[in-house]
């Protein structure tokens, strides 16, 4: 038997992501071993002093962030990473490799024969990962206009896609004509508002839920179908939303323009997705039966949209947005 290449993986805990990453990777027959963020714990009343009296008086509202976590999580997986001699790793892959300390990267870089880095944000939105990119052997993003951006200044910069996952889910969750999960901001609840306006008088069953931890909210949000919470829902949970409902929305961030989990999953569940992201129309697997694009498209063709029969693509798109052909592609280019 073949042995089982071993990636050192390192990524955000947050949402079950890192779960479904780890999951995805022993399907593909990979050997992981993770280096996930640990939660922050102040090492000593001192510290905890100095950061409420920066946030207080100096307004520094980053410190505890960029100066005291960093510090704890170099300590922590130093110590982890020190265990390891030089290549004992086929690979190494960083995702949000901007909330990582650059002595952390440079050491799994050392005991590692290969590294990666990807980036499922736009690239300034996160402007730390500027000084990461170059460390890497290649560097993904996953915007396309930040890939002709960069890819002079960063020779190692490269283009790829998010993916839908090689496993399934099939926890029991209601049905639902249309679907949304996401974090509350200002800006898209109004977005979400519009669309909603255009929804509800087609007496569709909605499921629209929004994550916010601060209480106060606007009460022309509390709208049926509209479902605010506090606590998490998991990757897998999501799926099962996902794979329940005839169509989900998808409202991009003003910070880039590139392609949610979200159309993968609809893709992987041959569900139909409502969005305002107009860069859908040029990848491979667009069809105006399955996605409906806020803004080009008529309100008028929303019910006969989401009721139509979803239509079914060749199994080249399938097999090209899957996570099997995306660490594949990630790992070999």
């Amino acid at each position: 038997m073949e042995e089982k290449k071993k990636v050192l993986l390192a990524m955000p805990i947050g949402f079950g992501l890192h779960t479904m990453m780890v999951k995805n990777l022993e399907l593909n027959n990979f050997d992981i071993t993770s280096i996930c963020i640990p939660e922050f714990e102040y090492q000593n009343t001192k510290d905890k002093l100095v950061n409420f009296l920066r946030k207080t008086f100096l307004g520094d509202k980053e410190y505890k962030r960029t100066v005291l976590y960093y510090d704890y999580k170099s300590r922590l997986l130093n110590e982890k990473l020190s265990s390891f001699s030089k290549d004992y790793f086929d690979y190494c892959l960083f995702i949000r490799p901007d909330v990582y300390p650059i002595d952390i990267i440079n050491r799994a870089n050392e005991v590692s024969k290969k590294s990666i880095g990807y980036q499922w944000d736009g690239l300034n939105r996160f402007p730390a990962v500027f000084d990461r990119i170059s460390l890497f052997d290649s560097f993904y993003a996953f915007d396309k206009d930040d890939f002709k951006n960069y890819k002079e200044t960063y020779p190692n910069l490269k283009i790829t896609t998010n993916f839908y996952s090689s496993f399934d889910s099939n926890l029991n969750v209601e049905h639902s004509d249309v679907y949304y999960l996401g974090t509350y901001y200002k800006n898209r609840m109004e977005d979400i508002l519009n669309v909603y306006k255009e929804l509800e008088p087609l007496k569709l069953k909605l499921n629209l839920l929004i994550f916010r931890h601060k209480k106060n909210r606007s009460s022309k949000y509390e709208l049926p179908g509209i479902n605010f919470f506090k606590g998490v829902i998991r990757y897998e949970e999501n799926l099962s939303y996902i794979k329940n409902t005839k169509a989900i929305l998808d409202f991009k961030t003003e910070e880039h323009s590139g392609l949610s989990f979200r159309f993968f999953e609809a893709l992987k569940y041959k569900v139909k997705i409502i969005t305002n992201n107009v860069d859908v129309a040029n990848y491979s697997f667009y069809n105006k039966n399955n996605v409906f694009i806020i803004g080009l498209d008529s309100y008028k063709e929303l019910p006969s949209f989401i009721e139509g029969a979803y239509k079914e693509l060749d199994q080249e798109n399938y097999q090209k947005y899957s996570f099997d052909t995306w660490i594949l592609n990630l790992l070999n280019d």
